[in-house]
Formats: structure tokens, C-alpha cells, sequence
């Protein structure tokens, strides 16, 4: 029987599941695919597949870049760049730019925030101001106003602190 794998940490596949599947005697499989495929598995990664389907490189599939979800509210004045995306319910103030970033749905980001090659976890609030770059919030992390931070990860329901 396999152990329980449980959300309350990171956990690799190679290195964790497919050996524990193996050593517990079920099957895996493979197969051979002339597809878009890429593991997830770091931020620069995830931010690399949004990219990519916003660039139209993922065969048959095209998104409008920069992608914004149809309930999202991007204010008159805010500068959204070409590979970033908004989600539903999130929310970019006037005067703020998000570049090269995943806003997940119900983020804000504040008036004349600078956001750049992040992801801004569901419910994640960017202050007035305040600067992220390179940077990972997780949902309903907070950036006080004014605040900067460069690769850094702020954890769920955390507040970040200057860097």
C-alpha cells in the first residue's frame, strides 16, 4: 500500500511517487507524443507555460495576450505587458504595470504597483506602490504599500517584508 501523500508540503514526482509506485508493484506507463509538455515544477516554469501559450506555441492553442479573465478589472491607466495574465475577479489598479506575470483570480495589485516575472497567488494583494520582482505570493499573501521585494516567496496569508 502507498503512503499518503498530504498538501502540507512540496513533493516530487520522480524522486518521490513514481519510486513508491514502482517499489508498491503497480504498473507505470509511457508514451511517445509529439506535443507541448513541460514540468511546472519551479516558478520559472510556470511563468515559461503561460508565455508560451500566450505566444502561440502550444499547437492549436491561442490565447489573447495579454490575457485577461472577462470579470478581471483593469483600471484606465494601468500598463499590462504582452505575456501576462489576469484572473478572474483579480483586480489592476490605475497607474500600476504587471509584466511578465500571472495574476491569479481575486489578486490586486494598487495603484502605481510594479509587478514584474511574478505570480501572484489567488487573493494576493500588491499595496499602492509597492515593487515585486521575481517573486512568488501564495494566496492571500499581502505586500504593504510602498514595500519592494525581489526573489522572494511569500507564503499563504503572510505579510512580505522589504528585501
Amino acid at each position: 500500500m502507498l503512503a499518503p501523500w498530504t498538501a502540507d508540503h512540496e513533493i516530487s514526482i520522480e524522486r518521490e511517487i513514481f519510486p513508491a509506485v514502482i517499489d508498491a508493484g503497480h504498473p507505470v506507463y509511457g508514451f511517445v507524443a509529439d506535443t507541448y509538455w513541460m514540468d511546472l515544477g519551479t516558478p520559472e516554469k510556470y511563468l515559461q507555460a503561460h508565455y508560451d501559450l500566450l505566444a502561440g506555441a502550444v499547437h492549436g492553442v491561442r490565447y489573447e495576450a495579454p490575457w485577461i479573465a472577462p470579470t478581471a478589472d483593469v483600471e484606465h491607466g494601468a500598463t499590462l505587458g504582452s505575456r501576462s495574465t489576469v484572473g478572474a475577479e483579480a483586480r489592476v489598479a490605475a497607474g500600476a504595470t504587471v509584466e511578465d506575470s500571472v495574476l491569479h483570480p481575486g489578486a490586486a495589485v494598487g495603484a502605481g504597483a510594479v509587478v514584474r516575472a511574478s505570480i501572484v497567488g489567488p487573493g494576493a494583494k500588491v499595496g499602492a506602490e509597492a515593487n515585486v520582482t521575481r517573486c512568488v505570493l501564495g494566496a492571500g499573501a499581502i505586500v504593504p504599500d510602498g514595500t519592494t521585494i525581489a526573489d522572494a516567496k511569500v507564503a499563504t496569508d503572510q505579510t512580505a517584508t522589504a528585501s
